[in-house]
């Protein structure tokens, strides 16, 4: 009876100690898993962050590529503007000649060719400036 006293302590010793291992391993891999769903919540909470961060910023991008083409074609239609009156100046040059005109009647055309460049640098300085 003693021996089977003894017998039924050691089995239930070393059942007691696997219960105890067995515990240990459970409640280490519970912490461990804990840790690790904690660690991947704040990353997934980061990349949500930076996931608005590319939406706004592409946002931005829009809106500034939006402006950029209202200004271009703001700028070629001056530009167009700019063209259409040298081709007008040009005209006007072409049909005149200047050197003739200026041998017979030298105070009319000083007058008009001064006045024509102070037009000239006029425009050029509206047409510079930031409308």
């Amino acid at each position: 009876m003693l021996a089977t006293i003894k017998s039924f302590l050691i089995k239930t010793g070393i059942v007691g100690v696997l219960v105890a291992i067995i515990g240990g391993s459970g409640y280490t891999y519970f912490r461990y898993t804990q840790e690790k769903i904690s660690d991947l919540t704040q990353q997934v909470t980061q990349y949500e962050l930076n996931i608005r961060q590319c939406e706004n910023t592409l946002t931005q991008i829009r809106q500034d590529k939006v402006r950029i083409e209202r200004e271009t074609e703001r700028l070629q239609s001056r530009v167009k503007q700019a063209e259409t009156y040298q081709s007008e100046l040009m005209d006007k040059l072409q049909r005149h000649d200047l050197t003739r005109l200026t041998l017979e009647k030298p105070g009319l055309i000083e007058t008009r060719v001064n006045d024509a460049t102070k037009q000239v640098f006029e425009d050029l300085e509206y047409l510079s400036r930031d409308n």
